[in-house]
């Protein structure tokens, strides 16, 4: 049981990952989550991390799905801890609306349950920012 509690550490670092990422790299996972969620006015999105299931389903998300899935059986690996023990692996990213022009704010809460029945959280918050730069045109000269 005691390994198992580093289940917690390894939920903390899928949704460390997930907030770092978004602030450093505009065009990563959480804020390609957020672009999708903000188009069909979802307040949440819920991702499975056992098989990349979205809910509600989209399939602009089910490669992001899939990356959640790997990074986490990734964080197992690293902390030595074996995939069979994890029977449920549920991230929910919440939207609070920011207001206009300014950078959504998302809440993470990544909720483990073991094959013992116990249950590891991780629950952050951050801003995303969700600016692209504009795509670079090539000029012919005439």
């Amino acid at each position: 049981m005691s390994r198992r509690r580093e289940l917690a550490d390894a939920a903390d670092g899928v949704t460390g990952r997930l907030i770092a990422d978004a602030t450093e790299r505009p065009n990563r996972l959480l804020a390609r989550i957020t672009r999708v969620a903000q188009r069909a006015d979802a307040a949440s999105i819920e991702f499975n991390l056992l098989d990349g299931a979205v809910a509600p389903p989209s399939s602009r998300l089910r490669s992001v799905g899939e990356a959640l899935c790997v990074d986490l059986v990734r964080h197992l690996a690293v902390r030595g801890l074996e995939p069979d023990w994890v029977r449920s692996a549920i991230l929910r990213v919440e939207l609070a609306d920011a207001g206009p022009g300014a950078s959504p704010v998302v809440r993470l809460h990544l909720r483990i349950v073991d094959d013992l029945d116990a249950v590891h959280t991780s629950t952050r918050r951050g801003r995303v920012v969700t600016w692209q730069p504009p795509s670079r045109s090539v000029r012919r000269s005439p």
